[in-house]
């Protein structure tokens, strides 16, 4: 990614739990794709494993790169969703939905291959949840060395919240006019 994705991808997920470091630490810088530092992000006595990435300012992203272990650990398929909420895709019904794109990997030690997006559907990414239901063998766990995205950060940011209050019907004491207050109307100028 360029400087200003690595800007954009949110750090505030850090916890203990070592599944979520794990994924913080593989989604990075692309000339860090090759270091070995550390543990990969490794599924639990299954294939399937899931990283939801949220950003901190809308971004658009046009290609995906995964470097997987070896012997058959790496990853052989990657569905992706959208702006899905942390929790709303998962394990359970990951299977269900319909991701906002699908691909077949292929092994890759050297991060050479990138995977394109549809573009069109990649446009105002706040986040992206991927699920990757299988690995090489189908069976055993599945490793993850590196997640890069490729694309361009925006400005436009998802931390404001709005809170909008609509009336129904609208109440005469919230709306005094200045002949209700005794106050004489002032001209436009």
């Amino acid at each position: 990614m360029p400087p200003t994705h690595r800007r954009s991808l949110s750090r505030s997920h850090r916890t203990t739990d070592p599944a979520s470091v794990a994924s913080f630490v593989v989604v990075q810088p692309r000339e860090d794709r090759l270091s070995r530092e550390g543990e990969p992000l490794r599924s639990d006595d299954d294939p399937e494993l899931m990283v939801h990435v949220p950003f901190i300012s809308d971004v658009k992203v046009r290609g995906v790169m995964v470097i997987g272990g070896g012997s058959g650990s790496a990853p052989s398929r990657l569905k992706c969703w959208v702006n899905k909420a942390p929790g709303e895709i998962d394990f359970a019904n990951a299977n269900r939905k319909t991701p906002t794109q699908q691909w077949d990997l292929a092994e890759d030690h050297d991060g050479t291959l990138e995977y394109q997006t549809d573009f069109t559907q990649f446009q105002a990414v706040s986040s992206l949840t991927l699920h990757f239901p299988t690995n090489l063998n189908d069976d055993g766990d599945t490793e993850i060395w590196f997640i890069g995205l490729r694309g361009e950060g925006t400005i436009n940011r998802r931390d404001m919240i709005v809170t909008a209050v609509y009336e129904s019907r609208a109440m005469p004491q919230d709306h005094k006019t200045p002949d209700d207050e005794n106050v004489p109307c002032q001209p436009a100028v």
